[in-house]
């Protein structure tokens, strides 16, 4: 069945946007547009009586332009759900004359929360281009969105909007067969420091070692890298405590799973590390990779961050490499490294770099909703007020965030039930559980026993 969507004026291609997402992508349905002099969305059902009405909010703003656009410092306000759930933030909209933020009244269905601005505004991250505030990478700091200053990163604000839609909609027509998707979990590694003992100077292995001993109060893995430092001319360099490539790719494939290896293709500073594609080891590395059916992905320097002609040149890099190594793939995606991505342009960047997917939109310090869905959207640029055929797969838990540096993976074993939760809302809402890890935080057996814990947290999603 079809719906029919009446809507303002204004804003249209940003309405479209989101509401392309919500009836067509999650919901499954087919829908037409028609702009219309008001002051509300409609939506009415072929072939069935009533209507649903959704209030303003976000577009009130003058089209065109979100300069001067002031950044959210509170929710409006907390709906009620109708499976009794926790009450849902409403952060646009307008209170019904009741009081309430929905009710159903004869024919009509009236939804106080403007559904179609909170969508816009959480997957675009429009919060991030109207806030000035930058930390000391140039990144949005976390600090700094709504829902990690009330507390409720954890939870996805759009999902949890969709789905109260989603009902209200199957109560006014239940005739509407809705599509629901199953949930998946999927795991991704950025190869940040491939080896410590190959293609590096002396002194880079000998500073490994010396963390070892002093940070990391570990005497055997510093005998285990000297080993392997000394044993190259033998192979042995395979015993390089960080070349844990093979037991992760083991952990995936026990579970069914294949998984994605993001790779710096160039070095340009020393935040970028000591490795590149074009390397023998870390080509032998990518091919060991491919060969064993996992996905290569981009993980493009520090500095690509408002660059674009220095991102396309990295990623031309590794299909290069990819190219000679006999490694092809249907789609390239992958993840900015240090998360060094802005609303601005990052997107745009990728896209004409000949990107298809990109996994950047995650908070830097914490695990959660950055972008306030599991679910996966077409990016969007708001300079052209236009529709990518980027993919943006946002990013619900990376190793990092939780840890102060490298050497204090063991933080991480107090994370498992927050990590299943998060899985749980995936699951609940059919998302993408994305998590990401670094071959660098399980150089020790009790750093793979953290690994692995984390992986089955994250798979009750399945």
């Amino acid at each position: 069945m079809t719906l029919h969507v009446q809507l303002p004026r204004t804003w249209g291609p940003e309405r479209r946007y989101a509401l392309d997402w919500i009836v067509g992508y999650r919901l499954g349905l087919e829908a037409t547009y028609e702009e219309m002099e008001r002051a509300d969305t409609v939506l009415t059902c072929e072939g069935a009586p009533g209507s649903i009405v959704i209030s303003e909010g976000l577009f009130r703003h003058s089209e065109g332009t979100w300069e001067g656009y002031q950044p959210l410092s509170s929710r409006l306000g907390d709906a009620e759900v109708l499976d009794g759930g926790q009450p849902l933030p409403v952060i646009f909209g307008v209170p019904l004359p009741s009081g309430r933020w929905w009710s159903e009244e004869g024919d009509r269905t009236s939804l106080g929360i403007d559904l179609v601005g909170t969508v816009f505004w959480c997957l675009t991250r429009l919060e991030e281009l109207v806030t000035l505030d930058r930390d000391v990478h140039g990144r949005f700091p976390d600090a700094a969105a709504l829902s990690v200053r009330e507390g409720r990163a954890h939870r996805p604000l759009v999902d949890e909007t969709v789905a109260l839609f989603a009902a209200l909609l199957s109560r006014r027509w239940p005739q509407i067969s809705l599509s629901k998707k199953s949930a998946t979990l999927t795991a991704t590694f950025d190869v940040d420091v491939p080896f410590t003992v190959s293609d590096v100077p002396a002194r880079v292995t000998l500073r490994s070692i010396g963390s070892d001993l002093i940070r990391r109060h570990n005497p055997a893995l510093a005998i285990q890298r000297t080993v392997a430092w000394a044993a190259r001319p033998l192979g042995g360099e395979r015993l390089d405590p960080h070349d844990s490539f093979d037991f992760l790719m083991d952990s995936l494939e026990a579970k069914g799973m294949r998984g994605s290896f993001n790779f710096i293709p160039s070095i340009t500073e020393e935040v970028d590390g000591d490795h590149h594609v074009g390397q023998p080891h870390v080509q032998a590395l990518m091919k060991r990779i491919s060969g064993r059916g996992h996905a290569l992905g981009f993980h493009p320097s520090y500095f690509t961050m408002g660059d674009p002609t220095r991102l396309k040149r990295e990623f031309d890099l590794l299909l290069a490499a990819s190219e000679k190594l006999g490694i092809q793939q249907s789609a390239w995606g992958g993840r900015q490294h240090y998360l060094r991505w802005r609303a601005k342009d990052s997107w745009v960047a990728w896209q004409e770099a000949g990107l298809q997917y990109d996994s950047s939109v995650g908070f830097n310090g914490r695990f959660g909703f950055r972008a306030g869905t599991c679910h996966s959207y077409l990016a969007w640029d708001h300079a052209s007020r236009k529709t990518l055929a980027l993919v943006e797969r946002p990013l619900i838990v990376m190793d990092a965030a939780r840890i102060p540096s490298e050497y204090h993976v063991e933080i991480l074993e107090g994370a498992y039930q927050e990590i299943r939760d998060l899985a749980l809302a995936c699951k609940r809402h059919g998302g993408e559980m994305m998590l990401l890890w670094h071959n660098s935080n399980v150089l020790t057996a009790r750093h793979r026993r953290i690994f692995s814990t984390a992986l089955e947290a994250a798979g009750v999603v399945a």
